[in-house]
């Protein structure tokens, strides 16, 4: 009897232990000093060394937490993404400062990012969204929301998030840097959309998907009136000045282009990156630019989330136009470290045919029986394609399919590989 007078507190008391994850954190944790020697490191680019040095701290202090979040912090700026998230793991989150608290679910995110997972990542900074974070959190909070919303194909959303850390800047180069970035976004959003979703002015965004408007369909004897009428509408505009002389002047030497895919291409082939890159060769236009569009925009989601210094930048080269060997030569004897692509079968026959390879060739397709010490061959068999997109569809909540499939043994298969799966 007296068991079953007890059970209603038990559970009452339970109820109250569930309710409190839906609490507001309170917390009277505070962040210890910075350690001069670990910083020390860190400004001089030793990035192993300082997580050491925090591996050390948090097993000698009395609050290890603090330390395992900041050895956590440098193995991803090491690039070492594997332990970053087994440091992160083992951090006790309650006794954590709230300040700490939430640059371990930035510290999070960057890692769900690096990994691929834009949906976690995206959840984690929704949790940040009404904190105070500061001004350095508050940067990384917008870059990272950007690179997610990237990786989501939601060009427009991580331009929005590119002009909220705009405002945040301060340094002229980081700003310039910046503005390019929101420039490069919003030239992937097809103009339709562009017209559609642009907010009216003198809202910043607007200004910036209207100015990319301009540059797309705008013919080149009437680009300065236009420019002139926009920059009326948007006056105090962060294009504005010298940037929008500097926009225009692009692409006026375009001339008409209407895609970033072609600015890659002939005459009009942007200079190569100064300093460390990786080459891409897509087909950045004709049948294939859907594809090249979605591997394009994930390789900068994917760059602009790593934090690690010293990373090389992407230089992306349009093989549309053919002469693959001579793109290739290009981006070798220019410096890339490594090529990326070509997508397209025949292009990787034409590539492996055309000459010597200098610099190592990752190609995103698979021929049988084409060897090259330099080559190396990367794709998905249709198998792990089904896996994929059925997956996809699952996590997102869907629980019915349609199979549309050729009535062909191919088409069969994959059918009965895709019901096995679902």
């Amino acid at each position: 009897m007296r068991y079953k007078r007890s059970l209603p507190l038990i559970l009452w008391a339970w109820s109250l232990a569930g309710c409190q994850g839906l609490m507001p954190r309170m917390t009277t944790m505070t962040t210890p000093p910075a350690d001069p020697q670990a910083e020390a490191m860190l400004n001089s680019g030793d990035f192993t060394g300082a997580m050491s040095r925090y591996e050390q701290l948090a097993k000698s202090s009395s609050t290890p937490d603090h330390y395992w979040l900041e050895a956590a912090d440098a193995a991803l700026k090491s690039g070492d993404n594997a332990t970053a998230r087994s440091m992160a793991s083992v951090i006790r989150q309650q006794e954590l400062s709230d300040a700490d608290m939430d640059r371990l679910m930035l510290l999070l995110s960057r890692i769900d990012l690096n990994e691929g997972n834009a949906r976690e990542a995206l959840g984690r900074l929704n949790g940040l969204k009404d904190h105070k974070l500061g001004t350095l959190d508050e940067k990384n909070y917008h870059i990272l929301r950007a690179s997610a919303l990237n990786q989501l194909g939601d060009m427009i959303g991580s331009a929005g998030e590119r002009v909220a850390l705009g405002k945040l800047l301060t340094r002229p180069d980081d700003i310039q840097r910046n503005n390019e970035v929101i420039a490069e976004t919003l030239d992937r959003v097809p103009d339709r959309q562009l017209v559609d979703s642009q907010p009216p002015a003198p809202d910043e965004l607007g200004g910036w998907m209207s100015l990319i408007h301009i540059r797309k369909q705008t013919p080149k004897a009437e680009l300065a009136a236009a420019a002139a009428q926009w920059h009326s509408r948007y006056p105090g505009h962060p294009a504005s000045g010298d940037y929008l002389q500097t926009f225009m002047a692009d692409a006026d030497s375009q001339s008409t282009s209407t895609s970033s895919a072609h600015q890659a291409a002939g005459a009009t082939q942007k200079p190569l990156p100064i300093g460390p890159f990786v080459g891409v060769m897509l087909p950045l236009s004709g049948p294939y630019a859907t594809a090249s569009e979605a591997i394009r925009t994930g390789m900068i989601a994917a760059q602009e989330a790593d934090r690690g210094a010293g990373k090389p930048s992407l230089y992306f080269a349009d093989t549309s136009p053919g002469n693959l060997y001579a793109t290739y030569r290009r981006l070798a004897d220019g410096g890339a470290k490594a090529v990326v692509g070509p997508l397209v079968k025949e292009d990787i026959k034409a590539l492996v045919k055309g000459g010597e390879l200098p610099t190592p060739v990752l190609a995103l397709n698979q021929i049988n029986d084409l060897q090259n010490p330099k080559l190396y061959q990367f794709g998905l068999t249709p198998e792990q394609e089904v896996d994929q997109v059925a997956g996809s569809a699952w996590f997102d909540g869907k629980q019915e399919a349609v199979v549309m499939a050729p009535d062909s043994a191919f088409g069969k298969r994959l059918s009965r590989y895709f019901e096995q799966y679902w």
